[in-house]
């Protein structure tokens, strides 16, 4: 049977390798849940970014094709199976981690999935129910005999000489703007933060500002942005499109590849892809698919590592709940776009507030303000303190020159977020079990995923 050869096939192959993944579709596969191609780039391709220019003729051809399983006209997307099947290997890991599952009840759930598989009669949703099931198997399988992270003695030459890089450009920074704005405006370009003053820190965590300091998504998109921008009009788009590529898997390494920069980075790459090979986003794939990646090279980063849960919970904000909030608020002004840089603060904040809630034991009341007052000119910023350090590493007057430009832009975001954070009441201390916190952020994204389907189909 498919399902008995995918688990053979699996447990005999070492950690880290792409087998079950490949196994898996190829099951699919052979159970016509889905039909894939054979060349892995396409079957990528079509589960993540279906084609642009053909998306109705495509629906259709996915109903006529998915409408011979027997017994059902319950049709599916192949997108939608492995999102599923995504989600299903991501909540198997969670609950080994969270909680714990054993070897004698991963065995039980084996079985399980398989008695499904081979008396599921074909029929599409006993079928993929029975390959959640495996998937979710794989996932506490892959938790349990993760191997701890070891850090190697040395590093590969590439990264080494990235890392020697990266710290001479700290030094002309450093050199061409006082201090603490220096290590500000490393922390935004480089998320280099261990220079930064642990009274600055503090302020920034009183208004949830924290994730200006930390490379995320945000500063991925204003380098994606600008690389872009500048090279489309000195070379060809596709050529420009790979210069960008290059660019943020290097700015990725450069700063040390954080859980939120890999993110952040994956998502950039996707998006790139589909705008370069003319296929349609879905953030919501890409997101998926980007957690299940980290995860599976390292199933503990999902529970133990704060900024992954941070960055995704902030994602999902933005796809669920800003929606919502942008269809009750429809007939407000949007003045200057405030409007809009307010439902995304709101949006991020509402979902990552459990979570700063248990691990910073304070919740934010100035955020909103903060955010609006200070993100605006964090593009700015970035951009006139890489050059002050690449003037500085030239000529260091030259870098010294924009360096002061940078630094008054840079002293008016440290000084509002001083301000705001010594109002009275500008946070509220309290704190969550891990468990609640857990169950909060699956009903808000809950919630807000039936709000927004509801105001979609208004």
């Amino acid at each position: 049977m498919a399902g008995l050869g995918l688990f053979s096939a699996l447990f005999s192959e070492p950690q880290g390798s792409f087998l079950f993944p490949k196994i898996l579709i190829v099951s699919l596969n052979a159970y016509q849940v889905v039909e894939v191609p054979d060349d892995f780039y396409y079957l990528f391709a079509d589960y993540f970014l279906p084609q642009n220019t053909s998306a109705f003729s495509l629906q259709v051809k996915i109903m006529e094709n998915h409408k011979k399983i027997t017994g059902t006209f319950t049709t599916w997307h192949k997108s939608q199976v492995l999102f599923y099947l995504l989600i299903a290997f991501i909540a198997g890991v969670f609950a080994a981690s969270a909680v714990g599952v054993s070897a004698i009840e991963i065995s039980a759930l084996l079985i399980f999935g398989l008695v499904v598989l081979i008396f599921s009669k074909r029929r599409a949703d006993i079928l993929l129910a029975g390959f959640l099931v495996l998937t979710f198997v794989f996932g506490a399988a892959r938790f349990n005999h993760a191997d701890l992270p070891v850090e190697q003695e040395s590093q590969p030459s590439g990264i080494a000489v990235l890392n020697i890089l990266s710290s001479k450009f700290q030094e002309s920074v450093n050199q061409s703007i006082p201090e603490p704005n220096a290590s500000y405006i490393n922390g935004i370009l480089l998320g280099a933060r261990q220079s930064i003053p642990k009274d600055l820190k503090e302020v920034f965590n009183r208004t949830s500002t924290t994730h200006i300091l930390a490379i995320s998504g945000y500063n991925i998109t204003v380098i994606a942005d600008a690389v872009l921008a500048g090279l489309v009009f000195c070379m060809r788009r596709r050529y420009a499109f790979w210069v960008s590529v290059v660019v943020i898997i290097l700015f990725t390494l450069l700063t040390g590849a954080s859980a939120s920069v890999v993110r952040a980075a994956i998502m950039g790459l996707l998006f790139l892809f589909a705008s370069g090979y003319g296929r349609l986003y879905d953030a919501k794939n890409s997101i998926v698919l980007a957690g299940a990646v980290m995860i599976y090279f390292n199933p503990r980063v999902l529970v133990f590592n704060i900024g992954f849960q941070l960055s995704f919970l902030a994602v999902l904000g933005l796809l669920y709940i800003y929606p919502v909030l942008k269809h009750l608020t429809i007939k407000w002004p949007d003045i200057f776009e405030l409007k809009e840089l307010a439902l995304m603060t709101v949006s991020a904040q509402i979902a990552v507030a459990p979570l700063l809630a248990h691990y910073f034991r304070q919740f934010s009341l100035v955020s909103l303000p903060a955010n609006i007052l200070v993100l605006p000119f964090v593009p700015a910023v970035m951009l006139l303190g890489f050059l002050s350090g690449l003037g500085g590493l030239i000529f260091l007057p030259l870098g010294q020159l924009i360096g002061y430009v940078a630094w008054a832009l840079s002293l008016y975001q440290i000084k509002v977020i001083q301000f705001l954070a010594a109002l009275p009441l500008a946070s509220l201390s309290f704190s969550f079990d891990w468990l609640l916190v857990a169950l909060a952020c699956a009903l808000l994204i809950f919630a807000a995923y039936k709000l927004k389907n509801k105001y979609e189909t208004i």
